[in-house]
């Protein structure tokens, strides 16, 4: 049997998570549910209003599947750390931050099992940008820039966490993971990443439009090569990409046991064995 705390519980991807979960009982049990929207912590009920409330309170888990927001991510992910809980989670953060979650320790210096971490559950954005991140390190030397147009239905409002970090990792290839992140509209600057939000009526409510180009060559005569990616229910893609990093959590103890802290692990996962991306 495998215990799973459920973090961010009332969020639409947190009520996916559960209803997948619930449906194979005789393999998953939920041990405690977390969500900001809890206003008292019940044990009866096993719902509390934080993670450290519910890891205080109850045994430790097999794994916390966190469904929360990326605001916050890098707390609850030392909190994970320091209680010695191996998670699965969508981490928006820089490198350096990563790496200061990995020296995190529990008071009693147990062993720290892995923390598997994703800038991004959907399946969709992780596969457009590995494209992407694959084709940039092959153009290292003459990229120019690259372009993220995000449509989202009206009234919804962009993550930007998530794809700051996508930007942070693009950077990376160039040595400029810590570029300054300038926000003017609906547009981010971050390095050599530039990112726009657009409002798409013809989008379904949970819809998600991904346009990328991506500029390289000489300065006077650029070329470039764009591709989009287009999901109807961002919710539903974004379970599929649990549930892949779930099925690689269990078939991979040795890993979680070594501790370390797994970063874009959903892009590893889906492209395994894999090498010829372009």
């Amino acid at each position: 049997m495998i215990y799973v705390g459920i973090v961010g519980a009332r969020s639409p991807l947190g009520l996916k998570v559960i209803d997948c979960l619930s449906k194979n009982s005789d393999k998953y049990r939920i041990t405690f549910y977390v969500d900001r929207n809890y206003q008292v912590n019940s044990m009866s009920e096993a719902t509390y209003a934080s993670v450290e409330a519910a890891l205080s309170f109850n045994q430790a888990p097999t794994v916390v599947i966190d469904c929360d927001s990326p605001d916050g991510a890098l707390d609850r992910a030392k909190t994970y750390r320091f209680y010695a809980v191996p998670a699965i989670m969508c981490c928006a953060c820089s490198p350096d931050e990563l790496d200061t979650v990995s020296r995190v320790f529990g008071v009693e210096e147990v062993p720290t099992p892995s923390l598997v971490t994703a800038p991004d559950f959907s399946i969709c954005n992780t596969r457009l940008m590995a494209f992407f991140l694959r084709m940039g390190a092959r153009h290292i030397d003459d990229i120019d820039r690259l372009e993220i147009a995000v449509h989202l239905p009206v009234g919804k409002k962009l993550n930007i966490g998530i794809w700051v970090t996508w930007a942070q990792i693009f950077n990376a290839i160039y040595g400029t993971d810590c570029a300054k992140i300038n926000v003017k509209g609906n547009t981010c600057y971050c390095g050599k990443v530039i990112i726009n939000s657009f409002s798409d009526s013809a989008l379904q409510p949970n819809g998600e439009e991904v346009h990328i180009r991506l500029f390289y060559g000489k300065k006077t005569q650029l070329c470039y090569t764009y591709m989009k990616a287009a999901c109807d229910d961002l919710v539903c893609d974004c379970l599929e990409g649990v549930k892949k990093l779930l099925d690689w959590f269990e078939a991979n103890p040795d890993e979680i046991g070594a501790g370390k802290v797994f970063a874009n692990h959903l892009s590893t996962v889906m492209f395994a064995g894999r090498k010829n991306l372009l």
